[in-house]
């Protein structure tokens, strides 16, 4: 029985570890750098899925101004930016300060912290990685 689940489930598993259900273009091909106020939409944060349920964590990136803003688990957010290659900083992070359960509220301190640690972004098809130095600690996809 047990078995048999597992088998069930394998192939729903497998769609929900990338994106766009397992399509493959280099990173050169289709968003070389989010600067077309593409919204992501966060999916892992040090490799672990979001809670279900909880609301949408994005980031949306302003090439012409260089600055990001999204919003968080509870609160919105923003941010200047610099990147050079896949060197990615990010300076002055602010955010609103709306009230939020506790749950909520724990997601968006570790997520806030998270994103002030990038250092590199890899974006490949509509999968967008950030990093602290060579640690993957923030997945998206393209909304």
């Amino acid at each position: 029985m047990k078995k048999t689940l597992l088998l069930m489930l394998l192939p729903a598993l497998l769609l929900s570890a990338s994106c766009g259900g397992g399509r493959k273009t280099s990173s050169t091909e289709a968003y070389p750098h989010p600067t077309k106020h593409q919204t992501w939409r966060l999916v892992k944060m040090q490799e672990r899925p979001l809670r279900k349920g909880m609301r949408p964590v994005t980031i949306v990136f302003n090439s012409e101004a260089g600055s990001v803003k999204g919003q968080s688990a509870c609160n919105r957010y923003y941010a200047d930016y610099t990147l050079r290659g896949d060197a990615l900083k990010l300076q002055g992070l602010g955010w609103t300060d709306v009230a939020c359960p506790e749950w909520e509220m724990n997601v968006e301190q570790r997520y806030l912290w998270l994103l002030s640690k990038v250092t590199r972004m890899h974006i490949e098809a509509d999968t967008m990685t950030l990093y602290q130095k060579n640690k993957a600690i923030l997945k998206y996809c393209l909304q």
